[in-house]
């Protein structure tokens, strides 16, 4: 299976009549922009986003929650029957209606930790591995961070500064980590034990068992949590289910203060793979976040470049890895830590036939979309600058196909105003 490393948010001039990022001119309806900051959302201290701006678009033809979802069955019937110009969804699956009684405009912030705030993280995890006695901490927690400067004439991780000397220096310490054969810790949300490493007799340091890429490619299947949870293979100790696996992880991040995730988000599982290790298995979880009912979207690679535009979509993708039958071993991706803030919350949204309408009407003539899935969901966007803030908007999503061009296409309609969020996979980089 070959995975994605990069999408890019696409200009809708070539997706989308208008010409515009958001659906509409800009003159007409303003784009969720930089250029539109106004002195309000700045007093809010929410970055790039002009809050003013997209309040004032609101579209008419939100209906009450309770009734999106009481409609929803017979409006997906109603969307399978309806001839479209340019898109089909005979072959679209529809996701069950989020258990959500109102949705929001939401704001997310990376945590700030003080140096003392990770060294204690650190010092912790180490402990829970069982690796403190062999971790001399006052050597090996070295921190990256933009207030301090680094030997670029040292390998890493001893080219970055040890937090130990600059404990009353910084004022964020996230980027604070230990990367050594027998383990790896970032403060920011990492974690690997060494069991893989140690297992695959690899002469390495353990920081390459938190990404997928380094031992995962091999995969003996994939699937829904549903579909896989009571099958079982042998790890490199005992063996569980996958939905044992899965119940070891969550107690994991919803039990441990460590990993508590931020207020009104919680973590579900929403992909499972079974990959090689040697002679036996690991399981692989993909998690993601739910805000107050309502899922966030995700993928298999959290950031997307961009290719014409300053945004970036930077959907959940938090990877987490069972080697053996005691639990998580090693775990990455999207903090279930940060911040979440509510700038706008409303118990009205579009429904899924408005969404597919709006989307059919501004789709560009030379693209002919095949939605093979339609979920509500958090779309995640962020501009690219030095603040890494990002909003996430509550978006009917379609995810599918541009037969013309043979590309995975993802186009997210915004349960809110109507304005359209699209971009493309190229080619060379999809499943194949």
């Amino acid at each position: 299976m070959k995975r994605k490393q990069a999408v890019g948010i696409i200009i809708l001039s070539g997706f989308l009549l208008g010409g515009a990022w958001a659906c509409g001119s800009a003159e007409e309806k303003g784009q969720v922009s930089a250029e539109n900051s106004t002195d309000a959302q700045e007093d809010a201290g929410i970055g790039w986003l002009d809050l003013e701006n997209y309040k004032e678009r609101m579209s008419e033809k939100r209906v009450p929650i309770s009734d999106a979802r009481e409609g929803y069955a017979e409006e997906e019937q109603q969307i399978r029957n309806t001839e479209y110009e340019n898109i089909s969804f005979s072959n679209a699956e529809f996701e069950i209606f989020p258990e959500c009684e109102e949705v929001s405009l939401l704001w997310q912030q990376t945590l700030v930790m003080t140096p003392q705030e990770s060294w204690n993280y650190i010092e912790k995890q180490l402990e829970e591995i069982g690796k403190l006695d062999q971790v001399d901490m006052e050597k090996e927690v070295r921190v990256v961070t933009p207030e301090l400067e680094w030997d670029d004439t040292k390998d890493a991780p001893y080219c970055y500064p040890a937090l130990a000397e600059h404990m009353d220096d910084i004022t964020d310490a996230g980027g604070a980590y230990v990367d050594v054969k027998d383990c790896y810790v970032m403060a920011a949300g990492r974690l690997a034990d060494g069991k893989i490493t140690a297992y695959l007799g690899a002469d390495e340091h353990a920081e390459k068992e938190v990404y997928y890429d380094s031992y995962a490619k091999d995969v003996e299947t994939s699937g829904s949590l549903s579909e896989l949870g009571d099958r079982s293979w042998p790890l490199i100790s005992g063996e569980i289910t996958v939905r044992q696996g899965a119940d070891l992880v969550m107690d994991y991040f919803d039990g441990s203060g460590l990993t508590q995730p931020a207020e009104g988000v919680s973590l579900e599982v929403a992909n499972v793979e079974v990959f090689h290790l040697k002679e036996v298995f690991g399981y692989y979880y993909q998690l993601r976040r739910i805000y107050n009912g309502l899922p966030v979207a995700f993928s298999k690679d959290a950031s997307y470049q961009p290719l014409d535009t300053s945004y970036l979509a930077m959907e959940d993708c938090k990877d987490v890895f069972v080697a053996d039958d005691t639990g998580v071993c090693a775990f990455s991706g999207t903090s279930e830590r940060d911040t979440l803030t509510e700038l706008y919350t409303d118990e009205k949204i579009l429904g899924a036939a408005d969404a597919a309408e709006l989307l059919s009407g501004k789709l560009a003539s030379g693209v002919r979309m095949d939605v093979e899935n339609v979920s509500l969901v958090y779309e995640p966007l962020v501009e690219i600058s030095e603040d890494a803030d990002m909003a996430l908007f509550p978006c009917w999503r379609f995810a599918g196909e541009n037969l013309v061009k043979d590309e995975e296409l993802m186009v997210c309609v915004d349960a809110f105003t109507g304005d359209i969020y699209c971009y493309s996979v190229p080619e060379w980089q999809q499943h194949d």
